[in-house]
């Protein structure tokens, strides 16, 4: 009697013994896949979007920079506007006070020399009409109202005929002095007129 047994029958099919030993590794099914498709395809999606809202938030503050870097630009260019207004301002206000000023010391300085004026015409004793511009310049006494008439007709005061120059009366100003020689002359007329024997004849003896 033989003593070799027979081995139990082994199926060869491969697909069918990884369907009996690892059911985990079967072939999911078309609804299976097509859910694992629409995640992958929800997760793009959502990348995508994510993607697109981070770059939207980037030109938002793209433009909010840019906005802000022009508010400070007016901002600064107001400051500026502002600050040549208040030294223009400054400047005319100074300048309005340096007129005045001027303006003033003008007025003190013009009463001045009016007093200095009447108070020299009034120590000399001479009237400013008859004061010449020669001696006015000059800031001297002038004697043009005392004096004689000169054989050239011409009238002089003292200091003008030292410096051998005509006297300037001002505009509109007529001397009012009468000539000594005229005087005389009028007085020897009168005297002839008057005597007694004016109309007498001289005898000859």
């Amino acid at each position: 009697m033989s003593t070799h047994q027979a081995s139990p029958h082994i199926p060869t099919n491969s697909s069918g013994f990884q369907k009996a030993t690892m059911p985990e590794l079967q072939i999911t099914s078309d609804n299976e896949e097509a859910n694992i498709w629409a995640k992958m395809a929800k997760h793009k999606g959502c990348k995508a979007l994510r993607e697109e809202a981070a770059w939207l938030e980037a030109e938002r503050l793209e433009r909010e920079e840019q906005v802000e870097a022009k508010k400070q630009e007016w901002e600064w260019l107001e400051a500026k506007r502002q600050e040549q207004e208040c030294l223009e301002a400054k400047r005319k206000e100074q300048e309005q006070l340096e007129a005045e000023c001027q303006e003033w010391e003008t007025q003190v300085q013009q009463k001045t020399g009016e007093l200095k004026g009447k108070e020299w015409e009034k120590a000399v004793g001479v009237a400013s009409t008859r004061s010449c511009q020669q001696c006015k310049k000059g800031q001297v006494s002038c004697t043009f109202g005392c004096t004689q008439q000169s054989k050239c007709k011409k009238r002089t005061c003292d200091w003008c005929t030292k410096m051998k120059v005509r006297c300037e009366l001002p505009k509109g100003v007529e001397p009012k002095a009468e000539e000594a020689g005229a005087k005389a002359g009028k007085k020897r007329v009168l005297e002839d007129v008057t005597s007694p024997r004016a109309g007498e004849k001289k005898k000859v003896t």
